[in-house]
């Protein structure tokens, strides 16, 4: 399975939002007047700073619906760049919202001080000059240190409970299995409370290991299990003032999903996959732009 990390990811979506962008320029139109503000001050006698020589022409419905595409993509990847960089410096900061702004102004057609050049070239150059310190931002993570970090979800755990047997769907020998807040919450109340007597013991079992890992070391920082392949414990919970907007602190896969983030905002040049099974949950890594696998069939001595 071919994993990218998170910096590797975003970078690959800013790369179409410019390409995109692209395709909006060359279905455009320039209306431009040399002069056009020297001009409109000869002929009124006011000088209008607002006005400059170069104005984008009236979009059409097909241009209209690439700038909508735009939007679907820049929208949602501009929260995770100001997410993944929310701890940065104030410089880093304000370096990506000045750049987010102007980028955004473009795409929407908006802002009265736009410069509008004579060609669609180089409105092509202007819009990657605007989206370059974007891309510096992330190249600035560097490279993945190759570490590989497989979150499962609470099914997961209880049907697939060897975790040395992920690797097969992960085509990775060597791998940290992440075990969060909302996945031991609800593995602790599926033991006690949960309808069905099989699942009740498959999660009295799971949570029976993950105590045998921590009576093997400190699970905070990784214990080994076997070979490459360790278990991790996450006792952090995530915060959800500064998560994605649509998610949600009362859902607890929305908790799973906060936390799964919270790790690539710290980890970002890892590689980190959730598994699982959830139809739901699949829809919700997909938005959350989460890499996503399912174990087999459940370990038939579970």
């Amino acid at each position: 399975m071919a994993m990218r990390t998170l910096a590797e990811r975003l970078q690959a979506v800013l790369s179409t939002i410019v390409a995109t962008m692209d395709d909006l320029l060359d279905a455009s139109t320039i209306d431009y007047v040399p002069d056009r503000m020297q001009q409109v001050a000869e002929r009124t006698g006011v000088v209008h700073l607002s006005i400059c020589d170069g104005r984008w022409g009236a979009l059409d419905d097909v241009q209209r619906g690439i700038q909508r595409q735009l939007l679907e993509l820049w929208t949602p990847w501009f929260e995770q760049i100001r997410f993944l960089f929310s701890e940065d410096t104030v410089v880093r900061q304000n370096e990506i919202t000045n750049a987010g702004g102007r980028v955004a102004e473009w795409i929407q057609r908006t802002g009265g001080f736009q410069h509008i050049p004579p060609t669609m070239s180089e409105a092509k150059t202007i819009f990657r000059d605007m989206a370059e310190p974007l891309f510096a931002a992330l190249r600035s993570l560097g490279t993945s240190s190759g570490q590989v970090l497989v979150v499962p979800d609470t099914n997961v755990l209880i049907r697939s409970q060897d975790i040395t047997t992920y690797g097969a769907v992960l085509g990775e020998s060597a791998y940290r299995v992440l075990l969060v807040p909302g996945v031991l919450g609800e593995l602790d109340a599926h033991k006690i409370n949960h309808k069905v007597p099989a699942v009740r013991e498959r999660a009295r079992k799971a949570c029976d290991r993950i105590k045998g890992w921590r009576n093997q070391g400190d699970l905070a920082k990784g214990v080994r299990v076997q070979g490459d392949v360790w278990a991790q414990v996450e006792g952090r919970e995530p915060d959800f003032a500064k998560t994605l907007s649509w998610l949600r602190s009362d859902v607890i896969d929305d908790q799973i999903m906060a936390t799964i983030l919270e790790v690539q905002r710290r980890r970002p040049t890892d590689r980190v996959i959730l598994l699982t099974g959830d139809v739901l949950m699949l829809a919700k890594a997909d938005a959350a732009s989460v890499p996503t696998a399912d174990t087999p069939d459940p370990d038939p001595e579970a």
